[in-house]
């Protein structure tokens, strides 16, 4: 029965569960980080391939509104690409061991499952009147404000703010990870995680600053969006996909000068 490999920093080498060590690869292709630049054309293919269907459906169908609306079928893509998201980053917690991929894994899932409920429209389901009675939370300042809102209700809520802020700063700081290291070496986690915020930030300036009326007209602002949002949730979930495939350690380890190791049975 074959033995577990795992990637001993120390020796840059693989090692069994015994402790033995097997020789470095020697051949290019397997000494060849493969989650580096090898994703850029499928990175690139899925972003043109989204943008090109999101394109074609709004010019085909003739409710343009609707298509790009929130009850239309660009929305829907969004809700199941981040509950996709949601699915690898619990898997990749679940499967991964050192306490940095870790870290990373529950970061993305944070991300994932905070983009899935803003699609939904769940943060609603919290303010007064909704599952929680009288002990909702409204997110406007005058609610915060209001002596009419019980203090300790705005304590009780404030430290339920806090913990979902803090759920979404630390586990970026404590992972230290070295990312313009990262990034130069191609890494193609990162690249894709950052190509994924801008088109998420395009998606939310085309309807915050761009949209509404302001410059440009609703149905064309609102089609940009959505399709913006689109190829930001799929980077996203091939950003969760690579760190599955390939946990933060690993990559770490890789461009701090160690081996990648090489999954079973290859």
């Amino acid at each position: 029965m074959r033995g577990h490999r795992h990637f001993d920093p120390a020796s840059n080498r693989l090692a069994g569960n015994m402790g033995d060590t097997m020789n470095e690869p020697t051949s290019k292709d397997e000494t060849q980080p493969r989650f580096g630049r090898r994703w850029v054309p499928i990175s690139v293919g899925m972003t043109i391939g989204t943008i090109a269907g999101c394109a074609i459906l709004v010019a085909l169908h003739p409710n343009t509104e609707w298509v790009a609306g929130e009850s239309g079928p660009i929305e829907a893509l969004h809700i199941g690409v981040w509950a996709v998201s949601m699915l690898i980053a619990a898997a990749a917690f679940a499967l991964h061991r050192d306490r940095v991929s870790r870290l990373m894994d529950f970061w993305i899932l944070t991300l994932a499952a905070a983009a899935f409920g803003r699609e939904l429209d769940l943060h609603t389901l919290l303010n007064p009147g909704g599952i929680l009675g009288a002990y909702g939370v409204r997110y406007r300042i005058d609610w915060w404000l209001s002596v009419e809102t019980p203090v300790t209700l705005r304590l009780a809520w404030g430290c339920v703010i806090l913990a979902g802020l803090a759920a979404l700063a630390l586990p970026p700081l404590l992972t230290r990870a070295p990312t313009p290291r990262l990034l130069r070496a191609g890494d193609g986690a990162s690249w894709t995680f950052l190509a994924s915020l801008a088109f998420l930030f395009l998606g939310y300036a085309s309807d915050d600053l761009l949209g509404r009326g302001q410059f440009l007209l609703s149905p064309v602002t609102m089609s940009i969006e959505e399709t913006a949002e689109s190829a930001g949730a799929i980077l996203f979930a091939l950003s969760a996909w690579i760190s599955l495939r390939f946990p933060l350690g690993v990559r770490i380890a890789w461009v701090r000068g160690g081996r990648l190791p090489l999954p079973d049975g290859e």
